[in-house]
């Protein structure tokens, strides 16, 4: 739990606070996830570390192996070799936001 008091910091408004922490930012410690081509959460409860979700994303693309591509919600296909391409690595605490090379 966050104690500003102990901490030294400052609220900054819409729930952050001037040493980083945000409120109400989801679980702390599995802040990590994958976005995918559709834009949507490859895993329902996020990853402790970056390597984590980028084992996650690396699983997740398997899936699509043996159909060769993964058809996005406005029909798009993108073949198995590039899927991850569309993918992002976010930290939704800290809101680091890393895209995997296109």
């Amino acid at each position: 739990m966050h104690d500003p008091d102990k901490c030294g910091c400052e609220y900054r408004g819409d729930d952050m606070w001037s040493c980083g922490h945000i409120d109400n930012a989801g679980d702390i410690d599995r802040p990590w996830n994958v976005i995918g081509p559709d834009e949507l959460e490859i895993a329902p409860i996020g990853f402790a570390s970056a390597i984590e979700a980028h084992a996650g994303a690396l699983e997740w693309v398997k899936r699509y192996e043996r159909q060769g591509y993964y058809k996005t919600g406005t029909g798009e296909r993108i073949p198995f070799n590039l899927i991850l391409r569309h993918c992002q690595l976010v930290n939704e605490v800290t809101g680091e936001n890393y895209a995997y090379d296109k």
